[in-house]
């Protein structure tokens, strides 16, 4: 009879996952790119008592009026609600507070995994292994502890595959209980937006656990499907009715335009009703069509090295298999492709920067939950062709597992975050370039409300607290109008900036609307004039 995991296992893979988080953040002391600043800023703003409002535009989709802006019409609003949580909790607006609860959450992975893996059939050594992995869990490691979405959507990936097929004891479950299933699926789009395919996914699970074409199944069913739907209308209902009073939609009316995007920088569209099916199809068939398998591409690329590690992939790919009838694996399976599908066919250019690299982290505890499994499949083949003794290949292999992950995800970390120098580590750039922005700007006398146009204003707003707008796709006259619509008063030209604003970039001086002030360090600023 296969061992199974004791209490002690559980609370250990906890105590490690937290102490691993604890480590990562207090070397990532500042959130470091625009997702976290913006959830950040989102928590702050509520905190704060000015509710789900912004004082940035990182895009022009929904053609807003002017700011303060209603916030979250992008990105969905969970992780600003549990980053405010954190900051009521300590009575303070830092970043620690902020990402206080993703902390705790992040030690839940591991022994969610080994559960998870537990549940799917895996004896005790085999289920240790997989929490193991999402201890040491590579390019995660540096997200898990943010304030953004990824320890949520694992968290609540977990807890989707061990509740959607009912109570794990195998009894028959009343339809109440998939309230439960419901809830998850609710704050799972409350994270992300694509998280209505779990809600399609619990329905289709549903389904299966109650089908038949009795009566007494279909009616159960029925109530099935109403318990599921009522429960994931708990949680987001609220936020469709926050969306109806505040845009006259249940969803924000700029996500369909994202629809029309024909390369990445059209996100930053100004004006955004330039977006349009027939523009979109004007670019040809060959242009949308390539853009989209190069985005396929590069998803199955995240796959390889991020989901998989390069050399996990192959072990999961056969515990995968050996688990093909394994109604669980089957739905993972197929939300994988979903989600492929959606972030490379229909959001190309979002998945590929991105967007499949969050929303395919749902799966992550499946796919460490398949290793162990795919082991066993190796282990046995040894065995076989080679006499191997189980046992023993089993616990060489799987120790030889765990230390590649723990050098990986050091070697990551170290690359990625520390950039060579424990006292000031490369992850705080761009936060520190955002405070030597603020201080040319008071220096040239701007005062703290003057609104700013630059690449990223969720992360000029996290670290100086200054209102923004993002510089729209286009050139020096497409800037200036939107400067005049939303009064922002200096152009903060970065290296990374749009195609539009080269010329400008390569030779600084006074154009038709902008008088050029000065340089800090590889950026420039200019003074928009004209008329406002």
């Amino acid at each position: 009879m296969n061992a199974k995991l004791r209490k002690q296992d559980y609370m250990l893979l906890y105590l490690l996952g937290l102490a691993l988080a604890l480590g990562v953040s207090f070397v990532q002391r500042v959130p470091g790119y625009t997702d976290a600043e913006y959830y950040f800023s989102g928590g702050l703003r509520l905190f704060q008592g000015q509710g789900f409002t912004e004082m940035i535009l990182w895009n022009y989709l929904d053609d807003p009026v002017g700011l303060p802006h209603p916030s979250h019409a992008y990105w969905m609003p969970l992780p600003s609600l549990v980053a405010s949580a954190g900051m009521f909790l300590f009575q303070r607006g830092s970043f620690f507070a902020g990402r206080f609860f993703f902390i705790l959450l992040s030690g839940l992975i591991p022994p969610l995994t080994a559960l998870l893996a537990q549940r799917l059939g895996q004896d005790r050594r085999g289920a240790i292994l997989a929490g193991l992995l999402g201890v040491f869990s590579g390019f995660y490691v540096m997200y898990t502890t943010l304030t953004e979405g990824f320890t949520l959507v694992m968290v609540l990936g977990s807890l989707f595959f061990l509740t959607v097929f009912g109570k794990p004891d195998g009894e028959t479950t009343k339809p109440c209980w998939f309230l439960i299933p419901g809830v998850i699926t609710g704050l799972m789009h409350l994270t992300r937006a694509d998280g209505f395919l779990w809600l399609a996914a619990g329905l289709l699970a549903a389904g299966w656990v109650y089908r038949g074409n009795q009566k007494a199944a279909a009616g159960k069913m029925v109530a099935v499907f109403g318990c599921m739907t009522g429960g994931y209308l708990l949680v987001i209902g609220p936020w469709f009715l926050r969306n109806l009073q505040a845009f006259g939609g249940l969803m924000p009316p700029g996500g369909s335009r994202a629809l029309w995007l024909r390369n990445y920088n059209e996100i930053f569209q100004y004006p955004a009703d330039q977006l349009t099916a027939s523009t979109w199809l004007a670019s040809g068939w060959g242009v949308i069509f390539t853009d989209r398998l190069a985005a396929l591409w590069s998803n199955l690329q995240t796959t390889l090295a991020v989901q998989g590690l390069i050399f996990l992939l192959p072990l999961m790919i056969a515990g995968l298999w050996r688990l093909r009838r394994d109604r669980r694996v089957l739905l993972g399976a197929g939300l994988w492709l979903a989600i492929v599908g959606v972030m490379s066919f229909v959001f190309p250019y979002a998945g590929a920067r991105g967007g499949f690299f969050h929303s395919g982290a749902a799966l992550q505890p499946v796919l460490w939950a398949s290793v162990p499994f795919g082991l066993d499949a190796f282990v046995d083949w040894g065995s076989r062709k080679r006499n191997w003794d189980i046992d023993i290949a089993g616990n060489v292999f799987g120790i030889g597992l765990v230390l590649l992950s723990i050098l990986l995800t050091g070697f990551l970390f170290w690359q990625r975050v520390v950039g060579g120098s424990l006292e000031n580590p490369a992850w705080q750039n761009s936060w520190e370039r955002q405070s030597v922005y603020d201080a040319e700007l008071a220096k040239l006398g701007m005062l703290p409300d003057d609104l700013v146009m630059i690449n990223n204003p969720a992360g000029l707003y996290a670290a100086t607290g200054r209102s923004a707008i993002v510089t729209p796709d286009g050139g020096p006259d497409t800037a200036w109008l939107a400067a005049q619509r939303y009064g922002a008063s200096v152009l903060v030209l970065e290296a990374d900036h749009v195609d539009g604003l080269d010329a400008l970039y390569e030779n600084p001086g006074d154009v038709p609307g902008l008088r050029y002030l000065s340089a800090v360090g590889d950026a420039y600023l200019f003074e928009f004039v004209g008329e406002r």
